[in-house]
């Protein structure tokens, strides 16, 4: 980094490129989260890394059974009234789950 640009250039300031509110500086507005970029400089492995994740979680629940731990979660299981986009809802209390080999 260049010390004519940025204060303090050859330190690690982890927090030198957040706003205000938590975001990244300079991306105010509707596209504060864009993992992949857009435009000219979009990511070129960004097809890469979403085949990478889908075989992922492919092989995670070809491979594994996931359960509710009665045990643990409180029964029956219930849901919040904010949705969390996707038609999903988060449950109300912990929910506990059990991971265990196929």
């Amino acid at each position: 980094m260049d010390d004519n640009e940025f204060e303090n250039a050859g330190e690690f300031v982890p927090t030198r490129f957040l706003a205000d509110d938590g975001g990244a500086k300079g991306t105010e507005g509707n596209f504060k989260w864009m993992p992949f970029g857009g435009g000219v400089s979009m990511c070129s492995g960004r097809h890469f890394a979403n085949y990478h994740v889908k075989i992922f979680l492919t092989t995670l629940l070809t491979n594994f059974k996931f359960s509710v731990d009665a045990d643990k979660s409180r029964l029956p299981i219930t849901v919040g009234n904010i949705n969390r986009g996707f038609g999903l809802r988060r449950p109300k209390g912990d929910l506990y789950v059990k991971v265990t080999r196929k």
